[in-house]
């Protein structure tokens, strides 16, 4: 309601883009207060290095902070393991998870800011101001969920955008949409699945129920997933934001490569443009080496669970 009138009285893009920013944050300390001075950190060295490097488009900075980024990811993905680990070989709980200040939906983040640097240097998009930098990689619609938005999409839209009527009623169609999804169904099927395995603990579990099971999660993960990222794109288009889709029926598909492509679209999208196409794909090079890279960051990027 406050960007409604705000959208109405200002029609200056730069004006919804600090109230978006001040929306933001709000959201980021509500979520996760500790971590918000850390947040803020990396998200003002990484406009930093776009600014630097973006006059420079010099091999090596763009691989400093790219690398810094991947790092960070990988840590953070690991971290879990990495403190079960020390603690075990130490023989007494030294570390936990606790100690441990993690920015809430740093995989996005950095998968974002990995997208703004190089659109930058590729020159697919400039620089940018600072607040319209700030707002694409704390923008909270995106900021703990999907779809992973790119740079050179979102640019256009900080620089020049009007939320139509139009576009906050299809906003909140699709967030209602989405929370159904959650709510009444990925829910409801995830209770179902743990009454399932209280049973199996128990008494075990003979292979009708195991079937059961696997049909409800399969049910409970698209739902889950499909539900989340309406919600984030219905909140983008209410504020006059608009992203790509990031399912469309994948299990409808009639072969694993139309699933892979149908199922995460924004994730399958950003590993094409910027991993597997600068390995050259299947071009020039063993394709199953560029493949294998290609997951294995789609397994860190997931997390050891």
């Amino acid at each position: 309601m406050v960007y409604f009138v705000l959208e109405k009285v200002f029609r200056r893009t730069g004006v919804k883009n600090v109230a978006l920013l001040v929306f933001s944050a709000a959201f980021y300390y509500w979520m996760d207060a500790k971590s918000l001075s850390l947040f803020a950190l990396l998200v003002l060295i990484v406009c930093f290095a776009g600014s630097a490097f973006g006059a420079a488009r010099t091999k090596k900075w763009l691989a400093v902070p790219v690398m810094i980024l991947v790092l960070i990811l990988v840590f953070y993905k690991s971290a879990s393991f990495l403190y079960d680990y020390v603690d075990r070989v130490i023989g007494r709980q030294w570390l936990t998870m606790k100690t441990l200040i993690m920015p809430i939906g740093v995989s996005y983040f950095v998968f974002g800011a990995i997208s703004y640097l190089v659109d930058i240097y590729r020159e697919d998009a400039e620089p940018g101001s600072l607040v319209q930098s700030v707002l694409f990689l704390s923008f909270f619609p995106k900021l703990i969920s999907r779809p992973i938005v790119r740079w050179k999409e979102f640019l256009p839209q900080a620089k020049e955008r009007q939320s139509k009527i139009e576009d906050m009623t299809v906003g909140i169609d699709r967030i209602i949409a989405g929370l159904a999804k959650k709510v009444i169904l990925a829910d409801t099927f995830a209770a179902q699945i743990a009454a399932i395995d209280h049973g199996i603990a128990i008494c075990g579990v003979d292979t009708p129920t195991l079937w059961l099971k696997m049909l409800l999660y399969s049910l409970q993960l698209y739902f889950d997933f499909s539900g989340c990222s309406d919600i984030a794109i219905g909140l983008c288009r209410y504020f006059g934001v608009k992203i790509g889709e990031n399912s469309n029926c994948p299990y409808l598909s009639t072969s694993i490569t139309e699933f892979w492509r149908e199922w995460h679209i924004s994730l399958g999208a950003w590993f094409r443009e910027y991993v597997y196409i600068p390995l050259d794909g299947n071009r020039r090079g063993n394709v199953y080496v560029h493949l294998f890279i290609v997951f294995l960051l789609t397994g860190i990027w997931h997390g050891n669970g």
